[in-house]
């Protein structure tokens, strides 16, 4: 195994390693903090090709990414829905809580609850060009926390504590909450549902009703939550754009309808520093042995957490 090199993270959530595989001519990669993550923006091509292959995964082959709706659950991937699209702040070594698309932020107590007053990264566009502001936020919170559609996502606090997200300018975002909630800052670092796509992607774009042009897609609130639909449209996004460092290109299906690839591009007018590497493509595997095959020959550059347990 010479051209390729091991290692492994830990996954605080499960509390496992979950290890991951190189090609030599790859450097930089720096394991993620949080859970389903896989940082493929900091990966620097050293030598060949800028076009890079994945075998993505946490405890599973690669199938499909799903829609990558950033409002949505499963089917939608974690780690792709983490590459194209970003929240108002990350979550940074060590659990540290670190400026995205706001760059500062101030959390005071009210009568009820608390205010936290959020001061926007201006000069940020969505990757078709869109101006990220404060109305594009709104419109997003306005779709994840519709009186209908937040009944899905109180299985998190900001979910439930969330009452108000209004604009003073377009790059001032306030938020307030009916109730003290400590963690708020932490819970907008997770990599779903509180992200935020481009205006342009919503069915009527900025002019998008939460219940007639949701962003929701049909079917896939699950089992428990598909009496939504019954309240409100779910018309989904037309396509994933996002502020984030990569960009959707193109998915090929396989027979069965899963995605046998779907590629990625770097974000050269990214915000912070773009990916070294043009393309990224996510490629299926049958198994763990045709994996290993294609690392050993250099067809494949990057697998993660392939295998029942995580192996690889």
């Amino acid at each position: 195994m010479e051209d390729v090199h091991a290692e492994s993270l830990f996954m605080p959530l499960w509390g496992t390693r979950i290890p991951y595989v190189l090609n030599r001519r790859l450097a930089g990669f720096t394991p993620s903090t949080q859970a389903y993550a896989i940082p493929v923006g900091t990966i620097q091509v050293v030598s060949g090709s800028r076009d890079v292959t994945i075998a993505p995964g946490v405890g599973a082959l690669f199938s499909s990414t799903g829609p990558i709706n950033p409002h949505q659950y499963s089917p939608n991937a974690l780690w792709a829905q983490d590459w194209i699209y970003e929240g108002l702040v990350s979550y940074g070594q060590d659990g540290q809580i670190v400026p995205a698309l706001a760059t500062s932020w101030e959390v005071e107590s009210t009568e009820e609850g608390q205010r936290a007053t959020f001061q926007l990264r201006e000069g940020v566009t969505f990757h078709d060009g869109t101006a990220w502001n404060c109305p594009a936020a709104v419109l997003n919170l306005d779709h994840i926390l519709s009186e209908v559609v937040k009944q899905r996502h109180q299985w998190f606090g900001a979910g439930k504590h969330l009452k108000s997200w209004t604009c003073n300018g377009d790059y001032e975002l306030i938020l307030e909450t009916s109730s003290p909630f400590y963690p708020l800052l932490q819970e907008l670092t997770y990599i779903r549902p509180l992200r935020f796509a481009s205006p342009s992607a919503f069915s009527e774009g900025l002019d998008s009703d939460p219940d007639l042009h949701n962003s929701c897609e049909s079917g896939d609130f699950g089992s428990k939550w598909d009496f939504l639909e019954e309240d409100v449209k779910c018309l989904g996004l037309s396509a994933p754009i996002g502020t984030g460092p990569l960009k959707f290109v193109s998915r090929e299906a396989a027979e069965d309808g899963s995605d046998s690839e779907v590629v990625f591009a770097s974000n050269a007018d990214y915000w912070g520093s773009a990916p070294g590497f043009d393309t990224l493509t996510a490629v299926q595997y049958g198994s763990v042995e045709e994996v290993e095959a294609a690392l050993m020959s250099g067809d494949l550059d990057m697998a993660m957490g392939i295998g029942k347990y995580g192996s690889c």
